[in-house]
C-alpha cells in the first residue's frame, strides 16, 4: 500500500518550517509569496490532485498568498539537459523576487533545488512531498529542507497479492528511468532478495 498524505499536512509543515528557519529573514506581515514546484506536468493525475489540494488549503489561510506554480515536466522530458534548462529559466524568471516558501513535489523538484554549487532560491525554505529516494532525502540540508517522505509497504502489498493469486510463478517489475521510479525499483530489488519465492524479473 502506498502512503499518501493530505495537502493540509504539507501546508502545516510549510508554515511551521518557515517560522523556525534560522538566519533567514522573512516578512512578518503582508502577502506571502509561495512557489509550488512540480516535477511532472499539468494533466498528470497525481500532480493535478496535489496542486488542487495545496491551493485550496493555502487560499483558505488568514494571510494573503501569491501562489506561483511551475512544472518541470521530467516524466515526459527525462534528461539532465532539460533540468539544466529549467533551472536557468526559473533563475531568470524569479530573479530579484523573494519567495517565502517553496513546495517541491516529487524527487526531481527536490533534486533541482538541492543541486551543488549555488543553490536555486538559496534564501527560501523548502518543504518537499512525494519524495521516495532515501539517498536524496538524507542529502538535503536540514537548515533549509523539511518534508514528507513517500513510503511503500511492499511486503504487505505483495502478501495480499499472493493470497489472492497463490499460483503466481513469477513477479515482473516494469519501470521507466524517472528518478522516483529508480528508487521504487531499488526497493523492489531489495524486497526480492529477502523473499525466496516467487522469483522477481526486472524489465
Amino acid at each position: 500500500m502506498l502512503l499518501r498524505f493530505h495537502p493540509a499536512a504539507v501546508v502545516l509543515a510549510l508554515c511551521s518550517f518557515a517560522m523556525a528557519c534560522p538566519g533567514q529573514e522573512r516578512p512578518t506581515a503582508g502577502r506571502k509569496e509561495i512557489l509550488i514546484l512540480h516535477s511532472y506536468h499539468a494533466g498528470y493525475n497525481w500532480t493535478d490532485e496535489l496542486n488542487r489540494g495545496l491551493r485550496s488549503v493555502l487560499e483558505a489561510q488568514q494571510f494573503e498568498t501569491e501562489i506561483w506554480v511551475e512544472y518541470l515536466d521530467t516524466r515526459r522530458v527525462p534528461s539532465p539537459a532539460h533540468l539544466t534548462q529549467e533551472r536557468e529559466r526559473l533563475s531568470r524568471k524569479y530573479a530579484g523576487r523573494t519567495l517565502d516558501l517553496i513546495v517541491a513535489s516529487d524527487d526531481d523538484a527536490a533534486t533541482l533545488l538541492a543541486q551543488p554549487g549555488e543553490p536555486l532560491f538559496a534564501q527560501s525554505p523548502v518543504v518537499f512531498c512525494g519524495v521516495s529516494g532515501m539517498g536524496l532525502v538524507e542529502s538535503l540540508p536540514r537548515s533549509r529542507f523539511t518534508g514528507l517522505i513517500e513510503v511503500f509497504q511492499l511486503d504487505t502489498l505483495l502478501n495480499r497479492v499472493l493470497s489472492v493469486l497463490p499460483l503466481t510463478s513469477r513477479i515482473v517489475v516494469v519501470t521507466d528511468n524517472a528518478p522516483s521510479n529508480a528508487a521504487h525499483r531499488k526497493m523492489l530489488i531489495d524486497l526480492g532478495k529477502r523473499r525466496s519465492a516467487p522469483p522477481f524479473e526486472y524489465l
